[in-house]
Order: C-alpha cells, then structure tokens, then sequence
C-alpha cells in the first residue's frame, strides 16, 4: 500500500510539473480554454500532493492572457508548496477585485508601449512600482502620447507643458500622478506575467538608448539617467 501511494504522488508531481511546464511555453491546457480557470486549477488542485482548499470567487470569465498568468502562477506556487514547504495542506483563493485587475493591465500596456523587447518587460513594471511607491511621477511618454492619439515620437514640449491640464493621460511633473486612468493598449501575456511579477531591482529610470536594436538601460539614480538620456541623444541624433 505504501508503494502505491508513493507511486501514485510520483505520477502527480510529474503532471503538475508537465503542466506547468507547458503553461511557460504557451501551451495551456485544454481545460483552461474550454472550461475556464476554475476548472483548471481544479485539476491543478486535484494532482498536487499536498492537499489543496481552492476558493475561487469570480462570477465570470477573465480576458485569455490574464486566465493563463493566474494558472502559471498557481501551479508554480502549489509545485514549490509539494517540492520544497514540507507543509501539510495549502490555501488557494481567487479573488481579483476589478480595480486590481485594471491595475495590472495598466501596467502591462505601459510597459508593452514603452519598450519592443519582451525581455524588458519585467524591469519596467518594477520601474513602474517604485516611482509609485516613492510617490514619484511615472513620466512615461507613451502614455501621453495615447490620449493625444499620436505616437510617442511626435510629442512635443507643448504637449508635455499642457498648460490646461487637458491631458489625463500626461503623467509627467505637475499633472497626473500615479497611474493613467485606463490601460494604454492591448497587452499582451508576457508584459501582463511582467505586471503581475515585476523583475527585482531598485530601478527608477530607464532609456532605450539604441532605436535600431531596441537595446534599453534601467538605472537607479538620476545622474545615471542624464548618463543614459545623453547616450540616447548620441546614438539616435534625430530623436526628440
């Protein structure tokens, strides 16, 4: 009987692995496109070899890539639970409020508008925390640029000054502090994973000093951001 029973935990840990696996590499599982997270982190809930209470308390159906985050980052928490926690039972509840969930896919536009590398992506949702946690303004260009409907690129020192204040969208010195009052775009599943788990580091600016290869620096102080700023100017002579 004991053989069994650790045969039969050896095969669940092998399939929690398996499917976390293939969440990483995009490749959910079919209970989560057919029959939604519930369903799926049931099953989740079901093969782990620590015992799991799953609440989960949404009323309906989550946008595709945010579904996707909250099963990678399920199944990674319950398989480091089983691998390394020695615990006795886990505790899974689901329960987004919906200015949380605006929240995060405001952070993953910004941070999908403002660089085109998906590497990226994590250290601009850091960025982008602590400026918020120092009470400090995001100046993020790209969103200004959105609520003048035009790019990044053709924004000019007028439409930074925004005398009027016209501009909720502008997030730099003197207008709005925190975060714009809608998401920027359309993210995507790496830059809302970003959002949710932001790189590490104690960044609080960044450029992306090459257009042409889309190389980007992240830097902590300010100084080191006129370092970065005038390497920008240099290699891209026709930039704003």
């Amino acid at each position: 009987q004991a053989s069994a029973l650790l045969d039969e935990a050896h095969a669940g840990s092998k399939d929690a692995i398996t499917s976390l696996r293939q969440t990483v590499r995009g490749i959910h599982p079919a209970v989560l496109t057919d029959r939604g997270l519930d369903a799926a982190l049931s099953a989740v809930a079901a093969r782990s070899t620590v015992p799991v209470d799953l609440a989960f308390e949404l009323d309906e159906r989550l946008p595709a890539e945010i579904e996707a985050t909250v099963y990678f980052v399920v199944a990674e928490a319950l398989n480091n639970v089983a691998k390394h926690s020695h615990a006795s039972s886990a505790r899974v509840t689901v329960r987004p409020t919906g200015e949380e969930r605006e929240r995060i896919l405001i952070i993953a536009s910004i941070a999908e508008a403002e660089v085109n590398r998906e590497e990226y992506y994590g250290k601009v949702t850091q960025v982008i925390e602590n400026r918020l946690a120092q009470g400090m303004y995001l100046g993020m260009d790209t969103s200004l640029a959105y609520g003048l409907n035009k790019s990044a690129s053709e924004i000019t020192d007028e439409d930074i000054a925004d005398v009027n204040h016209q501009n909720p969208y502008n997030l730099h010195n003197g207008h709005t502090l925190g975060l714009p009052p809608t998401p920027i775009g359309n993210p995507g599943e790496s830059a809302i994973k970003a959002a949710v788990n932001p790189e590490p580091g104690d960044w609080l600016y960044f450029v992306t000093v090459d257009l042409n290869t889309g190389e980007t620096k992240f830097v902590s102080t300010e100084d080191e951001f006129w370092q970065i700023r005038d390497e920008y100017k240099n290699n891209n002579p026709n930039a704003n």
